[in-house]
């Protein structure tokens, strides 16, 4: 019995360990050294490494290319995946944007942040025979649409800084920012207007708009967004549907409470 309780308090003191150290990874929006997770979590650098490769050799985690920093996994991305789209689901949240897609007549996206891209973690099709095709687990660059770049903005100031120096800021049309400097000033007004925008910036024909997703404590969850074709729609007259946008965001943010 006495082996059993000491091999549970291990166990148990393993976890926490592992679960400091994935927070801190999680968390710090760009790769992390183990000196600086020693520091962190104030834990020896010996027992920081050992947890470093038990969590590396499942997959949570992994070395970023050309360092020896660390970053989230693949396995870490898809459980993160599995859990907030089993939440959405669980709490309604998809009735509400089959509501919003019969209104606005185009389809909605409800994204997250995963590492240095935005993930649909749930989707609601339009039933125009022509339209964007995007599907639940596709991702988007930051910097190039409105989903992204809200999601980039509604970061704290100094994470969202880190997370600008060290994106790709690919050109994928004459409309992208490739420019940091600018892409910070987006954010800013991003944040000011609680409301993102793209206009053919990673696709050319495509426009869409991005509101905030809020808990009841004000603390930001996600980006909830619609697009269209612009043969369809225009910037302005897409923009007519923010206050239904907003509405719909609002009882997501009340199910996510």
């Amino acid at each position: 019995m006495m082996n059993n309780k000491v091999s549970t308090k291990q166990s148990q003191s393993a976890v926490q360990k592992a679960f400091k150290v994935l927070d801190i990874i999680v968390s710090s929006g760009t790769p992390v050294s183990l000196s600086e997770l020693s520091t962190k979590t104030k834990l020896a650098k010996p027992s920081v490494h050992r947890v470093l490769q038990q969590l590396e050799g499942i997959g949570v985690i992994e070395q970023n290319i050309g360092n020896s920093q660390y970053v989230v996994g693949r396995n870490a991305h898809r459980l993160a995946f599995n859990i907030l789209s089993a939440t959405s689901m669980r709490a309604g949240v998809r009735d509400v944007m089959e509501s919003l897609v019969q209104n606005v007549k185009e389809s909605c996206n409800l994204s997250m942040l995963c590492e240095n891209e935005a993930i649909y973690v749930d989707r609601v099709e339009c039933d125009w025979p022509l339209r964007v095709h995007y599907k639940v687990g596709s991702r988007v660059p930051l910097h190039a649409t409105g989903a992204g770049k809200l999601l980039l903005a509604y970061l704290p100031p100094d994470k969202r800084s880190r997370m600008i120096d060290n994106l790709t800021l690919k050109k994928y049309t004459e409309n992208t920012i490739t420019n940091p400097e600018q892409l910070r000033a987006e954010c800013d007004d991003i944040v000011k207007a609680s409301l993102s925008m793209h206009s053919e910036e990673f696709h050319y024909g495509e426009i869409g708009i991005a509101v905030p997703v809020k808990k009841t404590d004000g603390s930001f969850i996600a980006a909830l967004s619609i697009h269209a074709p612009i043969f369809r729609l225009s910037l302005s007259s897409v923009k007519v549907n923010e206050p239904m946008l907003r509405i719909a965001a609002e009882k997501i943010g009340l199910l996510l409470s």
